[in-house]
C-alpha cells in the first residue's frame, strides 16, 4: 500500500524544486497529484502559478480550465489566477473584470490572494492606461488597515499608479502624508518627496524628505 506520507512528500519536494527555481521538475512532482483528491487541487493552482512564472499563458489556461476547486479560498485564488492568464494573453480588460470582482467579493479569500489581486488591478490598469481605476481600492485597503505590513507593497504600486495620473494625485498622497497614523505617513511622505523630486520641485521635495526624517 502506498505510505500515507506519500502526498506530503510530494508536496515538500516540489516546493522545494520551485524555491530553487528548478520549475520544470516542480511540474512533473506536481502532476503525481492531479489524481489525489485531497491534494489536487492544490497541486493544479501551483502548476499554474509556475506556468505563469515560464509565460506559458496558454499551458496556464489549459490546466486551470480543469480545475474545480471546492473550498471558497481555493476558488478566489483560481479567478486570481485567472485574470493573471488573461493579462498574460493580453486580454487587459478581462482580467480587470475577473480581479474586480474579487475585490467587489473578497469573502474567503485569503490575505495573500487579497494582496497579490490588489497589485493585479494596478498592474492591469497601467497596461490599460486607466490608472485611477488602479488607485482607489489600494487606497482603500491602506485607509483600512494602516499598520499592515503589506504597505510598503501597497503603496510602491501606488506610486507607480501615481507618477502614471496627473500631478493632481499628489493631492492623494498630501493627504496620506498628514494622516496621523505612523506606518502610512511615513511611507506618504517618502513617496510624496519623490514625487515632488521628479517634477523637478526640490524644495518642496526637500521639506518631505525633512518631515520623513523628524518622524
Amino acid at each position: 500500500a502506498a505510505s500515507p506520507f506519500r502526498t506530503k512528500a510530494i508536496l515538500g519536494q516540489a516546493e522545494a524544486l520551485r524555491a530553487l527555481q528548478r520549475f520544470d521538475e516542480a511540474l512533473q512532482a506536481y502532476a503525481l497529484l492531479f489524481s489525489d483528491p485531497q491534494a489536487k487541487d492544490r497541486a493544479q493552482l501551483r502548476s499554474v502559478e509556475l506556468l505563469l512564472e515560464k509565460q506559458d499563458a496558454t499551458g496556464a489556461k489549459r490546466i486551470l480550465d480543469k480545475t474545480r476547486p471546492t473550498s471558497l479560498a481555493d476558488k478566489k485564488e483560481k479567478r486570481l489566477l485567472q485574470g493573471r492568464v488573461e493579462a498574460q494573453l493580453n486580454h487587459h480588460e478581462r482580467a480587470l473584470e475577473l480581479l474586480q470582482s474579487i475585490l467587489r467579493r473578497p469573502e474567503g479569500a485569503s490575505r495573500p490572494v487579497l494582496i497579490a489581486t490588489l497589485c493585479a488591478v494596478g498592474e492591469t490598469s497601467l497596461r490599460l492606461n486607466v490608472p485611477e481605476k488602479g488607485d482607489d481600492p489600494l487606497e482603500d485597503f491602506a485607509e483600512h488597515n494602516p499598520t499592515a505590513p503589506e504597505l510598503p507593497v501597497i503603496f510602491k504600486k501606488l506610486d507607480q499608479l501615481y507618477r502614471a495620473e496627473s500631478a493632481a494625485s499628489n493631492q492623494e498622497l498630501q493627504r496620506w502624508a498628514h494622516d496621523p497614523v505612523q506606518p502610512r505617513r511615513a511611507l506618504a511622505q517618502w513617496y510624496l518627496a519623490k514625487s515632488e523630486l521628479r517634477a523637478g520641485r526640490r524644495e518642496s521635495a526637500l521639506r518631505s524628505f525633512n518631515e520623513l526624517r523628524r518622524a
